[in-house]
């Protein structure tokens, strides 16, 4: 029942360069002289009483996951530096004794969390049982990411699954861990695959928050709420505008037609109805947050300007079911319009005015 999920992950990323700074990794493993030893891709054989050393390469900067097994049986995790000298001793159980690597500590301290939460999970006699174990456990687990954010030995921790399709952090707001992580590690490992991997969960699962948090609000508002970054980097809520009739267009800033679509039909329609409760809600879809933040300069756009900066991946986009940009709906007395909106200038000017009468 115990995922090894991420020790996948690991061992597509294990080649490196032959060039690479070294890590070793020595100890002696009790009962175990003359039988074999996997420490990542690589099958020791132990020597007289049990010892054995083995130098491997890890990149400056860019920690690497190992395994310490035998026959199939996990006896450590590690977590290699380059120069670290790590020693790891046990018998043909369990590594007990790591020296030398903080970081392999904390993992092998994870995993045994990780062992005894399966244990007693699987002994549980009651489905009541069944749910306090894990719930406590989870609280535990988000206890120990908080304390220990600057750890790379945290990112197995934060995969751990239940079963396939039971990860122990399965809740929305877990993004908020996610992103904590992330934007901790990347201060420490910036260029770490594994840190890297684990900011674009993170973005992932910040999307899905959002996602369920739009759609909660929009059963209370009548239409999806949208929260995103403007000019100064400040959260706008569309659903805080207090305006009669808001607008919100969808567009490019790298098509050149939409660009033109600000200046000669929004503007005039801006300046026209905007002190009479009209306001615009324009959500950029690009990537390219610095060129939307010139044209907005440039073309002086008064309205409420906003971007995420996800492109196509933007949950924007799913929210209002966009096939297509640009894209314009009305929000009016609080309810999204059911009204087509009309890409004629003219008629649009008349949609909007009925609205604000």
């Amino acid at each position: 029942m115990k995922s090894y999920r991420f020790a996948a992950i690991v061992a597509a990323t294990a080649a490196l360069a032959a060039c690479s700074p070294k890590a070793r990794i020595s100890g002696v493993i009790e009962g175990g002289e003359g039988r074999n030893i996997e420490i990542g891709a690589d099958t020791l054989t132990l020597g007289a009483g049990g010892r054995y050393s083995i130098s491997m390469d890890v990149e400056k900067g860019q920690p690497e996951f190992a395994y310490i097994t035998m026959n199939g049986r996990r006896l450590a995790s590690l977590v290699l530096q380059a120069g670290d000298r790590i020693t790891a001793s046990g018998d043909t159980l369990a590594i007990s004794a790591i020296t030398g690597s903080e970081e392999s500590t904390n993992l092998n301290e994870i995993d045994a969390d990780f062992d005894k939460f399966l244990a007693d999970f699987l002994s549980a006699g009651s489905e009541a049982e069944f749910n306090k174990i894990f719930i406590d456990y989870y609280r535990s687990r988000v206890k120990y990411a908080v304390g220990h954010m600057y750890s790379i030995a945290i990112i197995p921790m934060l995969t751990q699954h239940l079963a396939d399709n039971v990860p122990i952090f399965s809740n929305s707001t877990d993004a908020i861990i996610f992103r904590m992580a992330a934007d901790s590690l990347k201060t420490v490992y910036p260029e770490s695959r594994y840190v890297k991997l684990l900011d674009a969960e993170a973005r992932t699962r910040e999307q899905r928050m959002n996602l369920e948090q739009a759609f909660a609000q929009a059963q209370e508002a009548g239409f999806p709420n949208l929260i995103i970054k403007d000019l100064n980097g400040e959260d706008v809520s569309l659903a805080s505008l207090e305006s009669k009739v808001t607008m919100v267009h969808f567009w490019n800033v790298e098509d050149p037609a939409q660009k033109m679509i600000n200046l000669d039909i929004l503007m005039p329609l801006y300046e026209e109805f905007h002190d009479k409760g009209f306001e615009i809600y324009a959500v950029c879809v690009s990537a390219n947050k610095p060129r939307w933040a010139q044209i907005v300069k440039e073309q002086g756009l008064p309205w409420i300007n906003v971007c995420d900066g996800l492109g196509l991946a933007s949950g924007a986009l799913t929210l209002y079911n966009i096939q297509a940009l640009p894209s314009t709906f009305i929000i009016s007395g609080g309810e999204l319009s059911v009204d087509g909106i009309s890409g004629d200038p003219a008629l649009l000017r008349k949609q909007i005015a009925k609205l604000l009468k």
